[in-house]
């Protein structure tokens, strides 16, 4: 992952931007931001393909080993297990019985890993037929799935009957293929599922290259701010976050609707006239009678 990361950044680094980037709207830096976003992208996508669990085994008869668990397209999950120890005095074969129990181990005591695990409720009574699992085999029963352990202890098998999270700090065990089915080893399953079902992922997050004011995100949900006009009104959009000018509302300013809003406010009153004398014109002067003579 992080070679593939290391020979991103390289290539781009190679790479020489345009003479005319300081002119270009498409911003060189947020170009190569977005293609190491899709890398990144890839190499989740890629690691929720090898998605993994496993578990270490331990017992009291001196059989060891690791059995690993790996997602591996849809709904199937690939199993790896790997013993030492097996065919002796303490663990005589020729072969050993092995399951996924319902609860994780206590230690070294593979009785507390409970009985198997059965998610279907099958009956196990039943012979389990690899060729109809779902119906027939407990989720638990990999010796059903994918036949018994042999001396070599080496053995490998897909099932369709389990998730990686299904058996998430669940118990692998190994028997004796005697009368009572003895528990010689066991391990409690650990590591992290990861999200996905290998190339059938359908929660891994899709990688956008979106932009918001020329700043490069991959944020599928990022939004770039508008500032719609009420009624009409014009309306400018607002530069490097800055306040947009309020718009007018049904053609009445700003300040009058602010007005409008506030209850303690008094409507403005109309000042008096004041009561100024008029001068009269010459005409009217002239036209004006003389006192008669008495």
């Amino acid at each position: 992952m992080i070679s593939t990361i290391q020979s991103s950044f390289q290539q781009l680094e190679a790479s020489e931007a345009p003479s005319d980037s300081h002119d270009n709207p498409c911003n060189y830096t947020d170009m190569r931001c977005s293609s190491v976003i899709v890398s990144l992208a890839c190499t989740a996508l890629w690691s929720a393909v090898d998605a993994q669990l496993s578990a270490t085994l331990n017992g009291a008869f001196g059989v060891t080993g690791t059995v690993t668990f790996t997602a591996s397209g849809k709904n199937a999950t690939r199993i790896k297990a790997s013993i030492e120890g097996l065919g002796t005095a303490q663990a005589p074969g020729p072969e050993f019985p092995w399951h996924i129990h319902a609860s994780a181990v206590s230690g070294t005591n593979c009785a507390s890993a409970g009985g198997h695990l059965n998610l279907l409720n099958v009956d196990e009574l039943q012979t389990c037929d690899p060729n109809n699992a779902a119906a027939t085999c407990a989720t638990g029963n990999l010796a059903g799935q994918c036949e018994a352990i042999g001396e070599s202890g080496s053995k490998s098998c897909i099932s369709h009957l389990f998730t990686l999270e299904d058996i998430l700090d669940k118990a692998v065990v190994i028997h004796l293929n005697d009368a009572n089915k003895t528990r010689i080893s066991c391990g409690t399953i650990r590591g992290d599922p990861g999200t996905g079902r290998g190339t059938n992922n359908t929660n891994a997050t899709e990688a956008t290259n979106k932009t918001a004011n020329g700043v490069a995100t991959n944020n599928k949900n990022a939004t770039v701010a508008t500032n719609k006009p009420a009624n009409g009104g014009a309306s400018k959009t607002p530069v490097n976050g800055g306040a947009a000018p309020k718009a007018p509302v049904n053609n009445v300013p700003a300040t009058a609707q602010a007005g409008a809003k506030n209850g303690n406010v008094n409507k403005a009153q109309a000042s008096p006239k004041k009561n100024t004398p008029v001068k009269a014109s010459p005409a009217a002067a002239a036209a004006k009678p003389k006192p008669s003579a008495k």
